[in-house]
């Protein structure tokens, strides 16, 4: 903090209302002040502690961003800046997702509770996934994507989500699914190529983007197992997953998406079976 009339030091006003705040930020990468360490990034366009994974958060000097240190609390997308150590695993993970593009299946991330699985999908694999592409796929950074959880009604998370991008109606979707939920993977195709700007009138038409994908991203999976009590939905969404990750269409002759699944490691017996 200053309080010196130095021409490079900016003025933040604090969120109650008070007198400004002199902070010279002269090269700084981010500063905490205030009650609680709220802390105000400064970015001058260059990288900085994110290594070039994905871009700094950028605010104004009003902006301000919550503290860095989430305790218990999962990592979200927007929180890739501050998130460290599982470079790794999530280079891993993209390389397993990269071999699966031939739709050899669903890719399941499994761990004990509490590893960080829904912290590396949403903070460390899917923030790289939006800036680099994969391996050889480059395009698969503007791949639609989905990150839902099962929750006690996976068929209608399942119908809500899809039906979003697909602009398609939902119910028709829900009741698509009962009926028949391997015909789902049409239902993933027509979502990818909306999304890439193909019309779905003619979704096998030459101009439409080749091998454009809808990613599907199913986190705490357990909860198929935990809150959802119907069997038969349970088998209905994971024969709809495994549809949209396997079943070829179209002239690249390629499954409509690709699924990932992150699961606590003591239900893999309850997936297997």
């Amino acid at each position: 903090m200053s309080v010196d009339p130095d021409p490079r030091a900016l003025h933040i006003r604090g969120e109650d209302g008070g007198g400004p705040y002199r902070v010279d930020a002269s090269g700084a990468l981010g500063v905490q002040v205030g009650e609680g360490n709220t802390q105000i990034i400064y970015a001058y366009g260059r990288q900085t502690w994110a290594d070039g994974v994905v871009p700094p958060p950028l605010a104004t000097v009003s902006g301000v961003v919550d503290s860095p240190y989430r305790g218990l609390n999962t990592f979200e997308e927007r929180d890739a800046p501050f998130f460290f150590g599982r470079e790794a695993a999530a280079t891993q993970v993209l390389a397993r997702m990269s071999r699966q593009i031939d739709g050899s299946g669903l890719l399941v991330v499994s761990g004990v509770s509490g590893a960080g699985k829904s912290s590396l999908l949403r903070a460390g694999v899917l923030p790289r996934l939006r800036l680099i592409g994969l391996v050889s796929i480059a395009h698969a950074r503007s791949w639609p994507c989905l990150l839902f959880t099962p929750a006690r009604a996976p068929l209608d998370e399942l119908a809500v989500r899809v039906a979003g991008l697909a602009g398609a109606d939902a119910a028709e979707v829900r009741r698509g699914l009962d009926a028949d939920p391997a015909g789902f993977a049409l239902t993933a195709r027509q979502a990818a190529l909306a999304q890439s700007g193909s019309t779905a009138a003619d979704p096998d038409s030459p101009a439409a983007e080749h091998r454009s994908k809808l990613l599907l991203m199913v986190d705490q999976f357990e909860q198929l197992f935990t809150q959802c009590p119907d069997e038969q939905q349970r088998h209905a969404f994971i024969t709809a997953l495994h549809a949209a990750a396997t079943v070829r269409h179209g002239p690249d002759h390629e499954p409509a998406a690709l699924v990932v699944l992150g699961v606590r490691a003591d239900f893999e017996a309850r997936c297997a079976d």
